[in-house]
């Protein structure tokens, strides 16, 4: 890897790791149940909630929850995330469940759930994550092409739009190199290609394309809980396939034929 690609890791890494579990967690408007006999009454009060923390004396014990409000959920190691988690790590916890309980120190001080999702931090991270790719894809392309002999991999469509692209940003005098006026679903179609990885991979780097599309264009991925699982799987897809494109970039993968 080049000294650029080298400071960009570093920078990514630093970013990713700087977004936590408290900055999409509830702590100041947390809701509690004092009485979990009194459940369902709180539910009806709180109609856009789903789950209570539980606290008696002072201390939480568990949770309660809208689709079985008579039963107190007593706690567990799965029900509790540390504040300071980065959310690269949390985030996947998401998948198996809907909420988490949130520690600050060792109490338990707040509550996150699937809806906070859509909150900034969130897309944010997002990003950086599609931002590595995209920088990896980049350098897989020039290690295999080296200027813009890469446009004979698109079709005349996207190649207008290479051209297109590549004028407005020479016209502005920001001089990139040429596959920086790639957008993501070429650098994803090239390197595919060009270095053989088949049609199972270019199906998961459509999904992550599809993942940067819904971030970037403030698409609501949290409509219900099979988008917010399949929102999470994508993200979950963009962080498998870095460490593969730093492997082929370590390699130096020869080219080879798609399936």
């Amino acid at each position: 890897m080049n000294a650029n690609g080298t400071i960009f890791e570093q920078v990514v890494s630093r970013y990713q790791a700087a977004f936590t579990v408290e900055m999409i967690s509830t702590f100041d408007d947390l809701i509690v149940c004092e009485d979990p006999g009194n459940a369902s009454e709180l539910f009806s009060r709180h109609k856009g909630l789903d789950q209570f923390p539980v606290r008696i004396d002072g201390k939480v014990i568990g949770v309660v929850e809208r689709w079985s409000a008579s039963r107190v959920h007593r706690l567990e190691e799965c029900l509790l995330a540390a504040a300071k988690e980065p959310l690269g790590q949390f985030l996947p916890s998401l998948q198996a469940r809907k909420y988490m309980l949130v520690l600050r120190g060792r109490q338990v001080e707040g509550i996150v759930t699937r809806s906070d999702l859509t909150k900034l931090p969130v897309r944010l991270y997002s990003f950086s994550v599609i931002a590595h790719l995209e920088d990896l894809l980049a350098q897989l392309i020039e290690a295999r092409f080296g200027s813009d002999s890469f446009k004979a991999e698109l079709n005349a469509k996207r190649r207008r739009k290479f051209e297109d692209t590549f004028q407005k940003l020479k016209k502005e005098k920001m001089d990139p190199p040429p596959v920086e006026a790639l957008f993501l679903c070429d650098k994803c179609r090239i390197v595919s290609n060009a270095y053989g990885l088949g049609g199972s991979a270019q199906h998961e780097l459509d999904e992550i394309e599809r993942m940067r599309n819904q971030v970037a264009h403030m698409a609501t991925y949290a409509n219900d809980q099979d988008d917010v699982c399949h929102f999470l799987r994508q993200l979950e897809l963009a962080c498998g396939w870095i460490p593969k494109l730093h492997e082929m970039l370590a390699k130096g993968r020869q080219p080879g034929k798609t399936d």
